[in-house]
C-alpha cells in the first residue's frame, strides 16, 4: 500500500504533490504561489477525497472511484482545474472561486457546483456522460459561463450581469433538464436547509451563511455592531468623541448635550447650550451657560437663576458665597472681597486706625497739633491738653483761666501766678493756702526768711 505523500516549501514558490492509496483524505490549506498544485487520489476506492484551500495558485484535483473534489478560494486568473475522472456513484466537485478560470469535470452521477465568479475570462463547467441526478450549478456575476451537461442532468444558472455573454446548455434532453435556484430562505442541496438571516442579511443558497447589511454582525446578521464599530460586517470603528454614541450603520455621530461638529470634536459656541448648541444662554450681564445643562456660571459678585443679583453687602465671590470680614464701616467688593476702608482705618480688614500723626481716607491726612496736642485719626482734628487751646493746640490759656481748653477759671487770691495747666496758685510772699488768702504768721515768716537767707 502506497502511503500518503506530502511536499511543502513554505516559501514564495510551492509546488505540492499528494499521491494518495484508497480510502484516503487529502487536505491542504492556504498557498500564495503561481506553481502547479496537484492533489492526486491514485486507485479506485470508497469514500476517497482531494479537498484543496488555496489562494494565488494553479489548481489539478484528481480523484477516484466514489470520491469528493473540493477546492476552496482562489483569486488569480490562473487555471484551476477540479476533474472526477473514473465512474462511479456519488462524485461530486464543488469550487468557490473568485477571479479564476475555472473547468470542473465530473463523471457519472457527480454533482458540479461552483460559487460566485468575478472574472471575464471563459469559464466552463462540465458534467459529462450519461448518468442519473448529475447537476450543473453555477452562480455569478461580471462573468461569462458555459454550462454543459448531458442526458438527465440539471442545469442551474444564477445573476449575470447583463451585457456579458452567458451559455447554459443541456444536450440528450432527459428528465431534470433544468433546476431552479432556491428562494431567498432556503439553501443547500435540493434548497432543503432553511436560512437564518435577520435584519435584511443574504443567503447565500449554497451554504447558507449571510451576508449581513451595514450595522449588523456575522454570522446570522442577529446583533448590531458593538457601540465602537459600524459598517459591512462592522469593520470600521467609529471615531465619535466625548461619549457621542456612533451610529452601527453609517458611523454618523449623536452628540451628547454641549458637544457639536461631525465627530462631537467641538463644545457649543458660547452663548449656546444643549444638544445640537441650538439653545441660547439666558444669563445675564454676558454671564456664561453650561453648554450641557444652561445652568448659568456668574461672574464673581452676581448671584441668582440668571446671575441677575448683586451680592448683598456682607457677602462677595461667584455666587456670592463668600462672606466679608471688614471692619469699621467699610465697603467689601462683592466681586473678590477686598476691603475699602473708611475714613481714618487702614489693614487688609480696616480694623488699624491710621498711624499717629496721619489721619483721613487711607491715611494719607498729615496731623498739625502742636504742644502735645491729640490728632483725631479720622477728621484730623486736634484734641489739646491742659493749658492750650486752638486748633492746632497753639494758643496758651489767657491768663486767669486753665485746665482743658482752658475752660476754668483761676481762683488765687494773694498769688502771682495761677498754673494754666491745673490751676495751681503761687502765693504772694506772706500769703499761703491753697488759693493763698491765708496771711503768714510773723515769727514763722521771719524764720521762713531766715532760713532762705
Amino acid at each position: 500500500m502506497m502511503k500518503p505523500m506530502v511536499k511543502i516549501a513554505r516559501k514564495s514558490v510551492v509546488v505540492i504533490i499528494m499521491d494518495f492509496v484508497p480510502n484516503v483524505d487529502a487536505r491542504t490549506t492556504l498557498f500564495v504561489t503561481n506553481s502547479m498544485v496537484l492533489a492526486i487520489a491514485l486507485k479506485d476506492g470508497q469514500a476517497s477525497s482531494a479537498k484543496l484551500h488555496a489562494s494565488e495558485v494553479v489548481m489539478a484535483l484528481t480523484v477516484g472511484q466514489n470520491a469528493d473534489a473540493k477546492m476552496g478560494h482562489c483569486v488569480r486568473g490562473s487555471m484551476g482545474c477540479v476533474i472526477v475522472q473514473p465512474d462511479g456513484p456519488g462524485n461530486s466537485v464543488s469550487c468557490p472561486v473568485q477571479m479564476a478560470c475555472l473547468d470542473q469535470i465530473a463523471i457519472n452521477i457527480a454533482d458540479v457546483r461552483m460559487e460566485q465568479i468575478v472574472t471575464k475570462k471563459p469559464v466552463s463547467v462540465h458534467a459529462t456522460l450519461v448518468g442519473k441526478g448529475n447537476s450543473v450549478m453555477r452562480s455569478a456575476a461580471r462573468a461569462p459561463s458555459a454550462h454543459t451537461a448531458r442526458a438527465n442532468v440539471g442545469v442551474g444558472t444564477m445573476r449575470f450581469v447583463p451585457g456579458l455573454p452567458a451559455g447554459v446548455f443541456a444536450m440528450r434532453v432527459g428528465a431534470c433538464d433544468m433546476c431552479t435556484p432556491c428562494s431567498e430562505d432556503t439553501f443547500g442541496v435540493n434548497c432543503n436547509e432553511t436560512c437564518r438571516c435577520f435584519n435584511g442579511g443574504l443567503c447565500n443558497r449554497f451554504d447558507g451563511s449571510c451576508r449581513c447589511p451595514e450595522g449588523f454582525q456575522p454570522p446570522s446578521c442577529q446583533d448590531v455592531c458593538d457601540s465602537s464599530h459600524f459598517g459591512i460586517e462592522c469593520s470600521r470603528v467609529c471615531e465619535c468623541q466625548h461619549e457621542a454614541t456612533c451610529s452601527h450603520i453609517d458611523g454618523s455621530c449623536t452628540c451628547l448635550a454641549g458637544w457639536q461638529g461631525e465627530l462631537c470634536e467641538s463644545p457649543c459656541d458660547e452663548g449656546f447650550w444643549g444638544i445640537g448648541c441650538k439653545m441660547a444662554c439666558n444669563c445675564r450681564s454676558d454671564n456664561m451657560c453650561s453648554a450641557a445643562t444652561g445652568d448659568c456660571f456668574c461672574f464673581p459678585g452676581w448671584m441668582g437663576d440668571t446671575c441677575e443679583e448683586p451680592c448683598p453687602v456682607d457677602r462677595f465671590g461667584p455666587d456670592c458665597l463668600m462672606e466679608c470680614r471688614c471692619a469699621n464701616g467699610a465697603s467689601c467688593s462683592r466681586t473678590d472681597g477686598v476691603c475699602s476702608c473708611a475714613v481714618g482705618w487702614r489693614g487688609i480688614v480696616c480694623d488699624e486706625p491710621c498711624e499717629e500723626g496721619t489721619f483721613g481716607m487711607d491715611c494719607v491726612g498729615i496731623c498739625r497739633c502742636q504742644n502735645g496736642g491729640t490728632c483725631d485719626h479720622v477728621d484730623g482734628s486736634c484734641t489739646c491738653p491742659a493749658g492750650w487751646r486752638g486748633l492746632t493746640c497753639n494758643e496758651e490759656c489767657p491768663s486767669g483761666l486753665f485746665g482743658i481748653g482752658c475752660e476754668f477759671e483761676c481762683s488765687c487770691v494773694h498769688a502771682s501766678d495761677c498754673s494754666k495747666i491745673n490751676g495751681d496758685c503761687t502765693c504772694l510772699a506772706g500769703w499761703n493756702g491753697t488759693v493763698c488768702d491765708e496771711e503768714c504768721d510773723l515769727d514763722s515768716f521771719w524764720s521762713g526768711l531766715h532760713r532762705k537767707l
